[in-house]
């Protein structure tokens, strides 16, 4: 005869049956698997907070940075380039000679000279100008450089012009351009007359 052991089949328990699992679905505690990855979840968080707008404000506030410290940095080159533009540039009177000595009609050849200073450092400046008499009581003190280029003109006394030796530049007696690529006449300096001498007003360094 047999026994009936349905009825036993509804009495196991959570705990039986927990029992009664395989063992390859249940995890020891040491398996990496059995611990929760938090990786994705950081990753996620990240990519929420990583946004375009964040980047671009990371770059927009890196090149201001860089643009006002390469602004506090040039501020002293800038002073010294500058300073010389906006310095007050200094004159002097300097005697070229005797008018009693000047041919009337001619431009003559004058070179003068005087002591100055750069800095600490003492030096002559030295200098070339050509003045010019019609009556012996007006005067004309003309530079000797061409205005084109920075070149030393002389005067031609056969051909009666001044020329310059670089681009043919010509000027008339009263530095007046009469031909060549020169912009404009001879620099004329202001002058007096002071006790019989010539004097020319020019400023330091020239």
């Amino acid at each position: 005869m047999r026994r009936d052991d349905s009825h036993r089949r509804h009495k196991w328990g959570p705990v039986q049956l927990a029992h009664r699992l395989p063992r390859r679905l249940s995890r020891p505690e040491g398996d990496p698997a059995a611990v929760p990855d938090h990786r994705a979840t950081e990753s996620f968080e990240d990519a929420l907070t990583d946004t375009p707008s964040r980047r671009a404000f990371l770059a927009y506030a890196s090149g201001a940075l860089s643009l006002v410290i390469g602004g506090l940095l040039a501020i002293p080159l800038v002073g010294f380039v500058l300073a010389p533009v906006f310095r007050p540039r200094k004159s002097r009177w300097v005697q070229l000679g005797h008018v009693a000595d000047l041919p009337r009609g001619i431009p003559t050849k004058l070179v003068y000279s005087y002591p100055t200073t750069d800095g600490w450092l003492s030096k002559v400046a030295r200098g070339t100008v050509y003045a010019l008499t019609e009556d012996g009581k007006s005067y004309t003190v003309l530079s000797n450089l061409c205005p084109h280029a920075g070149c030393g003109v002389r005067w031609d006394e056969q051909k009666e012009y001044f020329q310059c030796p670089c681009h043919d530049g010509r000027f008339d007696r009263h530095g007046k351009v009469t031909g060549g690529p020169p912009p404009h006449g001879l620099k004329e300096f202001a002058h007096k007359v002071e006790g019989g001498s010539l004097l020319v007003e020019l400023e330091e360094g020239a």
